[in-house]
């Protein structure tokens, strides 16, 4: 075949691609645009290269963009770039970047771009193009003086030309399948480069390169070309028309639309964004448009959305259908009716014979192939005859549902309640309204021939013509919107609440999501026999029922793997808030969902696991201290692995490390997790540095690892170091801590032991003193006069002959005898018994003056003797004092004695009160001690000095000369017992005294 010949056949063969081009209907896949908010530096995008290490390298005419898939890191000139505007960019075998631009030559080694290289330096004017050679060296598209364009052999370091080895060239780029690099002249031949020069290929073709080449070096708009060893094959496309992108080769634009062609297929997406640069295909299989207007993503094939701008779709759709020619039709709450035939969508004009109506959700196709289409004012029944109103429902419509088993019908009407239909007979269900039931939004049909029901309130079963309703508070909805039954029969529901399914064995509906996803549902769809499709708030959730029925999340391993897929705006979804009965299964396999920015068709056939694990790359490690702001950072260049010999001081006990996983499929699902020393994996937020607080000196190993939307991980990266310990932190500081503890410990024992040897000591003398003074005041009251005056009141008894008498006061004087003896051993007894022995001291001493004594013992209210504790004999010496001073003197007609018990709040005031000639009278009166003295009183005083030893004074004791306060005779003796006395209650059932304390 001649050339010319050969010309003509590939034009007839691109003018039948174009026409085919023109008869397709273009479909909008789910394509994101990336905008400078969210850190672009400049819409136009000339080239898209992604380097070994993952990241995207995005070249606008105003700045140079790495992008890991969530985050865009700029490099500018004031960065090291020798201009904003970079025309070509490549990587060389030891990973270092290189960007050329018109005005000079930059290296990345990791630390950043530096330029290196001008044109000037070379002798030339400007430079156009680079790619790495195996030997190290550039080669590079370069212009000298007199616009002479040339590709030259340059060695970069040296900065020197090695060879020139063309004048010109239209173009040349490194294939990706054979690693060569071929090189388009501009008289149309090719060539391949080899370290001992250009090998030419083909003396003239006309074909341009794909961007990236890969088994397809280059293409045109009708023919493409590939390369076995020396030979170059060109084939004429014989692509097919698909609805998804296939390892896009090069694409046009025609029209609006973006025709863009693969190998063997091609596809056509509506385009108004400007001229297209290029198409690029990253290593997660993301495809990427990039031009004059943008860099956008083609989010998933699996979503194509028809929306008011295209194709067309009206606002409101609120049913999708499928007739028997497999067409789609949309009706929309506005009244109108759509069909899409697979290219091209329609009006459906009905206005003529049935008039304008409101169409509703619920819509459905019979066995039988008709079409019930609901309405506000009905159904509209639609065949090979044309649409009819199915007269037996009356009123609003929201749901057409046909039993799959016997062919009845049920219909949700509004007005009349639930209908249906079985053959010739008509059942009506007036229940179903708004005021008892609820209408009828949902049903399904379990494998025991019960009904189930989602009414706008409750979920209803229904039997025959039994209606089963579940009691209060057993349906976790408050408005059921959807009801479902699987291939296992189980059933499940769905409203504002969430998800749940019916547990038959316990009869109870349970949460088929944890409570902070269980998101409000809008439908449920019966996929197939091992999964679920429902329908949410801005998102569709996949359940797998395989990975649901094995309890995944019962079983407490926590590797993040959950039994549903969620696919929302990130993933391709572009619907928003999906509708209540918005789901259609045509007979492609293809769902089509409404929502509420339009209808989504979903091919489940394109969600494929994804097996490639993210790229992790740890990019610098940080050490510092949170209060005084030190740090220490190490920086790990993006062309160096991580090593192990990372030290930090011990007040750097903080450490940062900064990493970046790349997985651009789904950047935002991607799972990090992390461990030291070999324990438990914890999660990490995969876009967040990892901070590690308060580390103790010694050595570590973290290792961090990265996971994509289906959970599989990279291998982990390790990262070795050491805190290094302070001086007290030390080994043989840490010895001598102990042991001066160990010293200052046996020290504090010994002087606590000697200090507690001490106070025993002191415990000892204190009560050593108490006794002695307790046992000298026994014995002043046991003095020889006092024991003499009671045997002389005897004697004068037994001489007068008065044989009762003296035999009272001998049992008198013996029960005196016996209360003093009984007080040898105690210190302090009861109120109860004091008085008793000073009444007992009274009534011997009253004896013996032959009664002429009135003596009175006064007890407040309140005070109970038997409960309260007093000090043996504290109040004794000054009610003998009475009777050794109180009592002398004529002028005392009749001795008066009044003891009395007050409450106060300090404790107890006890009061010796007479009648006598005074305090002061008595200590003038010498003559009246002659040959006595008083050791009581001195005693006693010396009792309560060492009572209030080291103390506040508790105890007190005051006399007072009434002759001289109140101008009466007499002395008043104050005593003030504190309220630290012991009390005692008599346990009424064992009769011990259990003491206690005021």
């Amino acid at each position: 075949m001649n050339r010319r010949l050969w010309h003509l056949s590939l034009l007839l063969l691109c003018a039948v691609l174009c026409q085919i081009a023109n008869l397709a209907t273009a479909q909008q896949l789910s394509i994101h645009k990336y905008k400078l908010s969210e850190g672009l530096p400049q819409m136009q995008v000339m080239l898209v290269m992604q380097d070994s290490r993952g990241y995207i390298w995005i070249l606008t005419k105003k700045g140079l963009s790495k992008f890991d898939g969530v985050h865009f890191v700029n490099h500018y000139r004031k960065d090291g770039l020798p201009s904003d505007h970079i025309i070509d960019i490549c990587e060389d075998r030891d990973g270092q970047l290189w960007a050329i631009a018109a005005n000079g030559l930059a290296v990345n080694s990791g630390h950043g771009f530096e330029t290196i290289l001008t044109p000037s330096e070379l002798n030339f004017v400007r430079f156009s193009l680079v790619e790495t050679l195996s030997n190290g060296n550039l080669l590079i598209q370069a212009m000298e003086a007199g616009d002479n364009w040339g590709v030259y052999e340059i060695d970069p370091r040296k900065k020197r030309i090695e060879r020139r080895l063309l004048n010109e060239s239209y173009d040349f780029k490194k294939s990706t399948s054979d690693g060569h690099i071929y090189i388009r002249s501009t008289d149309a031949k090719m060539y391949r480069w080899q370290p001992e020069g250009l090998q030419l290929l083909a003396d003239s073709i006309e074909v341009g390169f794909s961007r990236p080449l890969n088994h397809i070096l280059w293409h045109d708009n009708n023919q493409y070309a590939t390369i076995t060893e020396d030979t170059i094959l060109l084939e004429p496309y014989q692509s097919r028309r698909v609805d998804y992108i296939d390892h896009p080769v090069w694409g046009h634009l025609k029209n609006d639309s973006l025709f863009i062609y693969s190998l063997h297929t091609y596809t056509a997406i509506p385009w108004k964004n400007g001229w297209v640069n290029g198409i690029f295909t990253d290593r997660d299989g993301m495809h990427y448009i990039y031009g004059e207007d943008g860099f956008y993503k083609v989010v998933s094939n699996a979503f194509q959305n028809f929306d008011t701008e295209y194709p067309g779709v009206n606002r409101n759709i609120w049913s999708v259908i499928e007739d028997k020619q497999g067409r789609i039709w949309f009706t929309s709450l506005l009244g109108t009716i759509q069909i899409w035939d697979g290219q091209n969508l329609t009006d459906f004009d009905y206005e003529e014979d049935l008039g304008h109506a409101r169409f509703y959700m619920g819509s459905t196709r019979l066995a039988n192939g008709e079409l019930l289409i609901t309405h506000g004012k009905g159904v509209y029944k639609y065949n090979e005859r044309g649409m009819s109103v199915v007269d037996w429902v009356k009123g609003q419509t929201q749901l057409a549902w046909q039993n799959p088993k016997n062919g009845h019908l049920l219909v949700s009407d509004c007005s009349q309640g639930l209908l249906i239909h079985r053959g010739d007979k008509l059942d009506i269900y007036p229940e179903f309204n708004d005021n008892e039931l609820g209408f009828v939004i949902d049903a399904c049909l379990d494998k025991s021939g019960v009904y189930w029901y989602a009414t706008e309130e409750k979920i209803v079963r229904q039997k025959g013509d039994s209606l089963m309703l579940f009691e209060e508070g057993l349906v976790p909805l408050a408005h059921s919107k959807a009801v479902a039954c699987d291939s296992t029969n189980r059933v499940w529901i769905g409203g504002n609440e969430g998800l749940f399914w019916f547990n038959r064995q316990a009869g109870t509906f349970v949460p088929a999501l944890p409570p902070d996803f269980n998101e409000s549902v809008q439908f449920i769809h019966v996929m197939n026999d091992s999964a679920l499709l429902v329908g949410r708030y801005g998102n569709i959730l996949m359940l797998d029922l395989y990975s649901f029925d094995r309890k995944i999340l019962a079983s407490g391993e926590d590797t993040g793997m959950k039994p549903w897929k969620v696919f929302g705006e990130e993933e391709g979804f572009f619907g928003g808030e999906t509708e209540e009965k918005g789901i259609l299964k045509d007979r492609h396999g293809y769902y089509w969902i409404i929502g509420s920015e339009g209808v989504v068709r979903f091919n489940p056939a394109m969600i494929k696991k994804n097996h490639l694990p993210p790229l992790l790359h740890v990019t610098g490690i940080t050490g510092y201290n949170s209060l005084t702001r030190e740090q220490k950072s190490i920086l790990i260049p993006s062309n160096e692995k991580v090593t192990d010999n990372y030290r930090f001081p011990h007040a750097l006990k903080n450490i940062r490390v900064n990493f970046d996983a790349i997985s651009t499929r789904f950047p935002k699902k991607l799972t990090v997790q992390y461990r030291i020393n070999g324990e438990e994996w914890v999660p990490h937020p995969a876009h967040h540095p990892l901070v590690l607080s308060g580390l103790l000196p010694g050595n570590y190993l973290l290792e961090i690892r990265a996971g994509n939307e289906d959970y599989v991980f990279s291998q982990p990266v390790g990262i070795a170091f050491r805190m290094v310990p302070a001086f007290w932190q030390s080994t043989w500081f840490r010895i001598l801590a102990v042991l001066a503890v160990t010293v200052i410990i046996y020290q504090a024992v010994q002087y606590r032991t000697r200090r507690k040897i001490k106070k025993e000591q002191q415990r000892q003398k204190y009560m050593n003193e108490i006794n002695n003074l307790r046992i000298k005041s026994l014995q002043s009251q046991m003095n020889p006069h006092f024991v003499s005056n009671a045997l002389n009141s005897i004697q004068y008894f037994v001489l007068k002959n008065d044989l009762e008498a003296s035999v009272k006061y001998i049992q008198d004087f013996g029960r005196l005898l016996r209360l003093t003896l009984n007080t040898l051993s105690v210190d302090a007894h009861l109120l109860a018994d004091e008085i008793n022995y000073l009444e007992s001291y009274i009534t011997v001493e009253n004896n013996r003056l032959e009664n002429k004594i009135e003596y009175h013992f006064l007890i407040e209210s309140g005070i109970s003797p038997k409960e309260i504790s007093v000090p043996v004999m504290l109040i004794q010496p000054y009610v003998e004092n009475f009777f050794k001073h109180g009592i002398s003197g004529e002028e005392i007609q009749k001795p008066v004695l009044m003891i009395r018990f007050v409450k106060i709040m300090e404790g107890l005031r006890v009061e010796v009160e007479d009648n006598g000639p005074g305090f002061m009278a008595t200590v003038n009166n010498k003559s009246e001690h002659n040959g006595h003295q008083s050791h009581a009183t001195r005693i006693t005083g010396e009792r309560i000095a060492t009572y209030n030893e080291g103390k506040k004074e508790i105890y007190n004791v005051k006399m007072t000369d009434l002759g001289e306060k109140l101008n009466k005779a007499g002395t008043l003796v104050t005593i003030i017992i504190p309220a630290t006395i012991n009390k005692t209650q008599k346990n009424a059932e064992s009769g011990v005294l259990v003491s206690q304390r005021d």
